[in-house]
């Protein structure tokens, strides 16, 4: 690819199409379901009609991170629920991801066109140098796209901050790019509290520069948006907040309630790294058998920084025994751990919206974790999740401790949970959302704009301002 895309070129590639594309574009799989009323979609596609606006019919989505070949953490999972979600409404949807084994293929999943692409090999690269992968994959990415739009001309493109996927990404300028937040890396070493080197300030420097080609950010909650303000500053472009899409479906409420005498059996789930607070749920183990409390932990997650060894010596410092470690997982293998587990004791420093919570939820099983958590705003304690102060150690400790031997709250809040979940959160609904924006920024979007919108006014439109925060 050369070093700058002919765009005429590209232009000559794509199908030709008003916005959005011709009447017979593409055939929705679910045209029949989207005929009837009162679907989200449908709702909105007669909005965009009175407006004479059509809503997008092909996206394309970058994620390197994409079930079940690459992951199944937060970011994959989300990624995965939204391509599924609107697939299934009549979108024709593209996802650009990774493949491990260096095997490049295309395939159809769930009504999802999914491309794998091989990750550049780095040569001779100095291992404080590893931010030199953040360039390297984004320009393979940047390429895939460019001859997938040249041969379906797609309508928008969203990316993740994570690994800074849209620094490379050439597009033509009447293409918009949506940037979803989920955490940027500056944000959370600098909730860590260690210090950058070279290495570290790279790969901040990357993401932050990928971020400041979007057109329009995504946050998932009040929590992750005005953290990336605070970051960003003036530099931040307009935002809007959209919750991940989600299907409790995916993550059945279980049927069954505790067995009196047992063990409390917690879990928690995610990377094993400082920021996911594994340390503070160890503490917290120790403390509630220290008081009497027989709690089993299990521990599900990658360990992508080699943090497990410096948990081991916690556990055998606190003599927390008892403690079981486990690799991340497929869903299904997850939902039975969620099943069987009493408590999910997720003690993260900084979350923008904490799915592994959310799905916790799902399943009745009751969350406690920190005040820095996206998805809280939405919860409280009678509704399953214990929100707790997470900077001191003892502390947190201390007050999860006496949740953990709290029997009833432990059965009640659990079905209060499954039941919330279900009433805050519709795929289909969420899916709604995500279309709308598009539309909006389609209908304000100027060719050509690099991404400005007409007039500034515009632009504050997409603003948010309150925040949604509190405490237990």
């Amino acid at each position: 690819m050369p070093s700058r895309l002919p765009l005429a070129r590209l232009r000559r590639g794509v199908p030709g199409r008003a916005r959005g594309g011709g009447a017979d574009a593409h055939q929705s799989a679910c045209a029949d379901g989207d005929r009837g009323g009162g679907h989200p979609l449908a709702e909105l596609r007669a909005r965009a009609g009175r407006r004479g606006r059509a809503v997008i019919r092909r996206l394309c989505l970058l994620s390197r991170e994409y079930p079940p070949d690459t992951a199944w953490g937060g970011i994959a999972r989300a990624v995965e629920t939204e391509a599924r979600a609107l697939a299934a409404a009549g979108v024709e949807v593209h996802v650009i991801t990774l493949a491990p084994d260096g095997a490049e293929r295309n395939y159809r999943d769930a009504g999802v066109e999914v491309h794998r692409i091989a990750e550049p090999r780095l040569a001779d690269a100095p291992e404080d140098m590893s931010y030199v992968r953040i360039g390297m994959w984004s320009r393979a990415v940047s390429e895939k796209y460019w001859e997938l739009d040249s041969a379906f001309g797609f309508d928008a493109v969203e990316a993740p901050d994570y690994h800074g996927e849209a620094l490379h990404l050439y597009r033509r300028p009447e293409t918009p790019l949506v940037i979803w937040l989920h955490t940027l890396l500056g944000i959370a070493w600098e909730g860590e509290g260690a210090e950058l080197y070279g290495n570290e300030r790279g790969w901040a420097g990357l993401e932050l520069a990928a971020l400041g080609s979007a057109d329009v950010l995504i946050g998932t909650s009040d929590l992750i948006l005005a953290e990336t303000r605070r970051h960003l500053g003036e530099r931040m472009p307009p935002a809007r907040k959209i919750p991940y899409v989600f299907d409790p479906e995916d993550f059945p409420a279980r049927r069954g309630s505790r067995r009196d005498g047992a063990p409390v059996r917690a879990l928690f789930v995610g990377r094993i790294e400082p920021r996911k607070g594994v340390d503070r749920a160890l503490m917290a183990v120790a403390a509630a058998r220290r008081r009497g409390t027989d709690v089993r932990l299990t521990v599900i997650g990658r360990d992508d920084f080699g943090h497990r060894w410096e948990l081991e010596e916690l556990c055998a410092s606190l003599g927390a025994d008892g403690v079981q470690f486990l690799p991340e997982m497929d869903r299904d293998a997850l939902v039975a751990h969620l099943n069987a587990a009493d408590c999910a004791l997720l003690p993260s420093r900084f979350e923008s919206f904490h799915l592994a919570a959310l799905e916790a939820l799902s399943c009745g099983v009751p969350v406690i974790t920190s005040d820095r958590t996206g998805v809280g705003s939405w919860f409280d304690r009678a509704t399953g999740m214990a929100r707790l102060p997470i900077d001191d150690a003892g502390e947190f400790a201390e007050r999860a401790a006496t949740l953990l031997a709290d029997g009833g709250w432990l059965e009640h809040a659990g079905r209060a949970a499954a039941s919330r979940v279900r009433e805050l959160f519709d795929p289909a609904a969420t899916g709604a959302q995500i279309l709308e924006l598009h539309e909006e920024l389609q209908a304000g979007f100027r060719p050509g704009s690099a991404g400005h919108w007409p007039d500034g006014a515009r632009a504050r439109e997409m603003e948010l301002h309150p925040l949604l925060d509190g405490r237990d």
